[in-house]
């Protein structure tokens, strides 16, 4: 004769299995209806961002113009991917509420890391004019400090120097947004398994940020 006890164990088991099948089930369903409702939009926005690369009228496009027309493209990419895997997140944790407030902070490391690695070696550099304007701020040939004939040393970076900067700079800035991601996640779900799911996509969002800022860099 079966033990009581163990079959209300079998009957409950079965049914937490059923819960959880229900339950993965209705969170797919809801991630779908998400992304059918965000992609064309996106598509729409994107695509149309890039068909302008291809207009002729960008050849007539000054550098200044261009330079304005790829950050518009970079930032558009960067946040709809952002959004995307938000939506992804919502929808494995089960919340009705978007989470783009709580997480919109983990970007900032990510836009410091890349305003460091665009910028430092510029700093270093051009920063050095500092002194010698020093004694001569309005150009008027004056020389208050002795400093007016400095030269700047070109040679204080090497392009690997600048490579190993901007590679490091990088992957740190992405492990920091990674970082304040999780313990906001932590923070925001009170079931430490919840608060794992909901980084899943927030990882594929960051290897994906990190390849492309490498990819970028490489090219530059």
């Amino acid at each position: 004769m079966a033990d009581p006890d163990q079959a209300q164990a079998s009957v409950e088991k079965e049914e937490n299995e059923e819960e959880l099948k229900e339950r993965l089930e209705r969170e797919h369903g809801e991630l779908l209806e998400e992304l059918r409702s965000l992609i064309p939009g996106a598509e729409v926005l994107f695509g149309f961002l890039l068909a302008i690369r291809f207009t002729g009228q960008f050849g007539d496009l000054g550098d200044t113009q261009r330079y304005v027309y790829y950050v518009t493209l970079l930032s558009t990419a960067t946040a709809l991917v952002f959004l995307l895997a938000l939506e992804g997140a919502r929808a494995g944790t089960g919340r009705q509420e978007g989470l783009a407030p709580q997480f919109v902070s983990s970007l900032v490391p990510i836009a410091l890391a890349y305003s460091v690695a665009h910028y430092f070696s510029l700093l270093v550099l051009q920063g050095q004019q500092a002194r010698r304007l020093a004694s001569d701020p309005f150009g008027y040939g004056w020389d208050l400090l002795g400093t007016a004939d400095w030269q700047p040393r070109l040679d204080l970076l090497t392009p690997n120097t600048i490579w190993y900067v901007q590679v490091g700079v990088l992957v740190v800035g992405h492990v920091l947004g990674l970082m304040l991601a999780h313990d906001r996640a932590v923070t925001l779900f009170r079931s430490p398994g919840v608060a794992l799911r909901s980084q899943y996509p927030m990882l594929v969002l960051m290897v994906g940020y990190t390849v492309s800022g490498l990819w970028l860099l490489s090219n530059d």
